[in-house]
């Protein structure tokens, strides 16, 4: 009886942590309304890093840390996982987020890793992206 209260107390705490989580994350409509032709700038909140990436409607981005440029594409899938492709001559990289609300902003959390980018500000527009300016 005991075993079966603890187990049953068990699945209903951890339940609870997975609605709310899942209440947390953004939805891939969501991210594709927010993100697709929209210019996005924060911090890398573990190293308080400065970062902007500007995404196109066709997803196509210029990702810009520190003054480091890549250009590549990003992909949502329907479970609202966000994947960012920056091809280059040696190697590809790829780096796949969650996007959750974090304090009232959106922050993509690597599925890897658990970095967080913290997405301070975004405007609508890819037209006016620069690629070689460092971030300011």
């Amino acid at each position: 009886m005991v075993t079966r209260m603890v187990f049953g107390f068990l699945v209903a705490a951890f339940g609870l942590v997975s609605v709310a989580s899942a209440a947390d994350q953004l939805s891939a409509q969501e991210i594709r309304d927010f993100m697709l032709g929209s210019t996005m700038s924060g911090i890398l909140v573990e190293t308080n890093e400065r970062w902007y990436e500007c995404v196109a409607p066709s997803g196509d981005t210029v990702y810009n840390i520190e003054g480091h440029i890549s250009t590549g594409f990003v992909e949502i899938s329907e479970s609202g996982e966000t994947c960012f492709t920056y091809p280059r001559p040696q190697t590809t990289s790829q780096s796949c987020f969650f996007v959750e609300m974090k304090d009232g902003k959106k922050v993509f959390v690597a599925v890897d890793s658990k970095l967080q980018f913290r997405v301070d500000s975004v405007s609508p527009g890819f037209e006016q992206c620069p690629t070689s300016a460092p971030v300011s």
